[in-house]
C-alpha cells in the first residue's frame, strides 16, 4: 500500500500527541537530553597538591583553625577522611 501525504500527516500528528506530556505543553524530558558529565564523584588526587594548596583547602573547609600547621601526610590523610563516600 502506497503512503499518501495524508497517512505521513496523521502518524506525524499521532508521533507528536505520543512525545507531549499529559498537559500538551511540550517534550517530555529525555535521558539523552539531559546535560553530560561524568560517572559518579570524582575525588581529588591530594598527592598531587602542593602543601600551600592543601592547607588553603583544610582551612577553607574548617578542618583546621586559623594559623594551625600540619605535616603534609596528616594534611592528605585529614582532607581525605572529609572527602564524600564514593
Amino acid at each position: 500500500m502506497a503512503k499518501t501525504s495524508d497517512s505521513f500527516i496523521k502518524q506525524n500528528e499521532e508521533y507528536v500527541k505520543a512525545r507531549t506530556t499529559t498537559s500538551g505543553s511540550g517534550y517530555r524530558e529525555q535521558p539523552q537530553r539531559q546535560a553530560g558529565g561524568g560517572r559518579g564523584y570524582d575525588k581529588p588526587d591530594f598527592a598531587r597538591w602542593t602543601y600551600s594548596e592543601l592547607l588553603e583547602h583544610a582551612y577553607g573547609l574548617g578542618l583546621l583553625s586559623d594559623g594551625e600547621a600540619r605535616p603534609r601526610a596528616e594534611l592528605i590523610d585529614l582532607l581525605e577522611a572529609a572527602q564524600p563516600p564514593e
